[in-house]
């Protein structure tokens, strides 16, 4: 006997004998056999002698299997987790009064197993007693939150050896917890439930999490999805949607086996939730095993990874199905579903700018490339094996050239963060025949839409690019509210670097945290926040935080979109995105609340108190702002920027009644702006007086000069690269002309996809 378990044995056996004549015979072989849970032979493999080291690792793979890795999954941490953390660990004398102070006085212990219940008192001498049984641990592993007050944890405990009076062993446990705690993180309520009753476990999640957290009308459904667990049995919404990701059958032969296995099956199919691997309010991804009985009394069971999405009516809308071994898979199907809704504030000026250039250069479009290039532009590749730098417009352009030239066909432009509307970060995938390459790009785009300025790093040095994104902001769009912003940065690297010192030191004394969000962690000063942030690194210690976008700033506020992401101690992805309102007095914080970023009219309002900014100009577009630029350069007489602002194709269509006439073709735009000018026009006034989407605008013009004063109205239509692709001048009396024309022009463009609707709205007026 080579070895010898419970499960199974390796041997070597010898058999003996003669032949037919009468010579004898040895035959030598080593055997595996493994036996099932009721004591059978259920494997049975057989070895020569000299392959006893394969046999032995044979053994090891069936009988002795490392212990399987940790299951993945996606965990969103909260006070609950970090309550949980607090109570994990040696049961000693510091932790069990530790555990003791993270309970609250009106807590709540119901155990589903022995149906009974506990008040805190109880529970209390309860734990005292289980840890004087000897030495012991308690471990907790989250599987699943809701809200930021509950939990889901898979718990286990073992006391050491008790007195050597008592002929018992150690005490050992295992079993899931739903954990409900206050805002002030210490736990009211926590139930128990049997390690196989997972399903049970999550049904008293969802509803804890709607009676507690969510408003009145909103649990009717969140009970309709504890039923959907609890009963194991799916309601489907009338619409709903069954999606099978398993890879299909293969063959005849495959296909009619399993097509026997199912009509073989009894009646008393079912299924049980073996691991939640992500969930929130809408989406989950579970492990279940469907189980039934074949005709023969056999045992069948079919596991599946269930990725499933409820609507608001707690009614599954739509269900897809993976293997196990696609868990990969599965896990990105559900950050997708799970995903911030599409991120319109990554989406500005030079994201556009970027995705066109990749475009001309894939299309080798280089008149439209050379146009937006600004004469000063460069290009910094920062790239460990490239440390490339082109400078000047002739060799930005000769470096797109080259690009093309090595067999792109495609480039993946996925914004990461911005920063006003000149800056974009980006991670860029570009593809050719034969191969791949991934890379992080920051642009910088001049206010007229020229292309200033690319740093091009490898794909694991985020920070460093993080990093230079803020740069140019800081020397660029944000030097109006440069201590503001230098402010919010600081406190961002602060949090990054875990110096908490410096936190302290760079926020005033009277700063004051709120947390907005409805399952926040509500208000706090300075050290409550600060002890905030540290349980919140116990519980994911590799947390960043990253400023996504800065939506508005001023001297004493920012408001932006920040993301939290890392993985907890279990091995889940941590992600949180909130929109952040920061207070600056005297270069140091003096205030941050947080919102979710569905409440982004409500923080806006707030940085506007918190500022004392003026209310926005709802008249602001790409428009407008290109032709305030437009003019400033005819008035300076800078005619390279405003030809660079002037679309090839532009048209300038001249409709008063004293002039009608017609200018197509950007040097042709371009010489009748330098007659306007050389007719002696020293002063334009602009006044803005409608905007149709983001590329039109309608003003009122004066034009002065040392021969007099002229007015006209005009309608400016820009393209998507931020150029100015026609003008449309009017008399003043025709004003209802022009907004007709306006009218028109928007319906034929950026309105087309809701043409029905904004020609049903204009025609009532």
């Amino acid at each position: 006997v080579l070895v010898l378990s419970e499960e199974g044995l390796i041997c070597e056996y010898t058999s003996d004998g003669h032949t037919e004549e009468g010579g004898s015979v040895q035959i030598v072989v080593l055997g595996l056999n493994q036996w099932d849970g009721d004591g059978r032979l259920c494997r049975s493999e057989w070895y020569a002698p000299e392959q006893v080291d394969e046999a032995l690792a044979r053994f090891d793979e069936l009988i002795s299997p490392e212990r399987p890795p940790e299951p993945r999954r996606r965990l969103r941490p909260n006070l609950a987790t970090t309550a949980a953390a607090v109570i994990s660990g040696p049961l000693d004398a510091a932790r069990l009064e530790a555990t003791v102070a993270a309970v609250a006085e009106d807590y709540v212990y119901v155990d589903h197993r022995m149906h009974f219940e506990m008040d805190r008192a109880q529970w209390v001498e309860s734990l005292r007693r289980l840890a004087a049984g000897g030495r012991g641990t308690w471990n907790n592993e989250p599987i699943a939150t809701l809200g930021d007050r509950h939990a889901l944890l898979r718990s286990s405990y073992r006391v050491g050896d008790p007195p050597s009076s008592t002929s018992t062993g150690p005490i050992e446990d295992a079993l899931l917890q739903v954990v409900r705690v206050g805002a002030d993180g210490r736990a009211t309520r926590t139930e128990m439930f049997d390690v196989g009753d997972l399903n049970l476990a999550v049904a008293r999640l969802v509803e804890l999490h709607a009676e507690d957290e969510l408003p009145a009308d909103r649990r009717a459904d969140r009970e309709a999805m504890a039923t959907v667990f609890r009963n194991r049995r799916a309601r489907w919404s009338d619409d709903a949607d069954l999606i099978d990701r398993r890879p299909a059958l293969h063959g005849r032969d495959a296909i009619r086996s399993a097509g026997a296995a199912l009509r073989d099956l009894s009646g008393d199919m079912g299924w049980r939730i073996t691991e939640v691997l992500g969930f929130d309010e809408r989406v989950s991804l579970i492990e279940h095993v469907s189980e039934g009985h074949a005709a023969d009394g056999g045992l069948v069971e079919i596991p599946v990874l269930a990725l499933s999405v409820a609507g608001d009516d707690g009614l599954l809308h739509r269900c897809e199905w993976y293997l196990p071994e696609q868990i990969d898979e599965a896990l990105t199907r559900f950050d997708e579903l799970t995903a911030p809704a599409a991120a319109d504030y990554l989406d500005n000026e030079a994201l556009r700018g970027a995705r066109r250039s990749w475009g001309w250069i894939v299309s080798g479009d280089w008149d439209n490339l050379a146009a937006i290039t600004a004469p000063d532009a460069v290009i910094d590749d920062r790239r460990r094996l490239s440390q490339f730098r082109a400078e000047g417009h002739g060799a930005v352009s000769a470096h797109a050239r080259s690009i093309a030239g090595a067999g792109v066909v495609a480039v993946e432009v996925t914004p990461l963060a911005t920063r006003g509307e000149r800056l974009v970060l980006t991670r860029e995938l570009a593809r050719g025949p034969d191969a791949e390459t991934e890379v992080l790009d920051v642009w910088e785009f001049g206010a007229e839409g020229s292309f200033r300025g690319g740093t091009v790093f490898d794909p694991e040095n985020l920070d460093a690019a993080f990093a230079e994104l803020d740069a140019r902001y800081a020397a660029g769009e944000a030097a109006p509210f440069s201590d503001a912003w230098a402010a919010v940065t600081a406190a961002v690297r602060g949090f990054n670097a875990r110096d908490w010192q410096a936190l302290r030191e760079s926020s005033t004394d009277d700063f004051g945290y709120v947390d907005h969000r409805p399952v926040g962690i509500g208000s706090h000063d300075g050290e409550g926040y600060l002890r905030s942030l540290r349980a919140l690194v116990e519980l994911a210690p590799d947390v960043t935080l990253r400023t996504l976008a800065v939506l508005r700033a001023s001297d004493t506020a920012v408001l932006c979109v920040q993301q939290r992401s890392g993985s907890n101690t279990s091995g889940g992805d941590v992600e949180a995105h909130t929109i952040s309102v920061w207070a600056v007095r005297d270069g140091r914080l003096s205030r941050f609340e947080v919102y979710p970023t569905e409440n982004r009219q409500e923080a806006m309002q707030r940085f506007d108190e918190l500022s004392g900014s003026t209310p926005v100009d709802h008249l602001a577009n790409t428009a407008t702002r290109g032709v305030s630029l437009w003019f400033e350069r005819v008035l300076a007489d800078d005619w390279d920027a405003f030809a660079a602002a002037v679309a090839p194709n532009a048209v300038f269509d001249d409709r008063r009644r004293m002039v009608a006439n017609r200018h197509e073709g950007r040097a042709a735009v371009v010489s009748y702006a330098r007659s306007v000018r050389t007719a002696g026009v020293t002063e334009v006034d602009a006044v803005p007086l409608a905007t149709r989407g983001d590329r039109l605008a309608m003003f009122a013009h004066v034009f002065r000069g040392a021969s007099g004063e002229l007015d006209c109205v005009a309608i400016y239509e820009f393209d998507s690269a931020g150029r100015c692709l026609e003008v449309l001048a009017f008399d003043l009396v025709d004003l209802d002309a022009a907004f007709a024309e306006l009218d028109a022009r928007y319906l034929a463009g950026e309105a087309a996809p809701f043409a029905e609707a904004w020609a049903t709205g204009t025609t009532m007026f």
